[in-house]
């Protein structure tokens, strides 16, 4: 393990950008999930577009990646 600052700086700098990948990319794949059950319900593509237009606004990272992983699933249903 380095002693320096720098490259602890760098380690730790490293371990946030895969973290935030990691967490974005588990909401991305439970959005889909949820979109896929969704899909199974019957619920129309553009209801999810009226919280994600809100959320892309108010920069809520997060919950914009989960709530486009919804519209990506329903959106492949009218595609396929």
């Amino acid at each position: 393990m380095p002693k320096d600052p720098f490259h602890l700086n760098l380690i730790w700098i490293l371990l946030q950008v895969w973290v935030k990948f990691v967490v974005s990319g588990l909401c991305l794949i439970g959005g889909m999930v949820i979109g896929v059950l969704a899909t199974v319900y019957g619920v129309p593509f553009w209801i999810p577009s009226l919280v994600l237009v809100p959320m892309v606004l108010s920069r809520r990272v997060y919950l914009s990646i989960f709530m486009l992983g919804i519209q990506i699933a329903l959106l492949s249903e009218i595609i396929h």
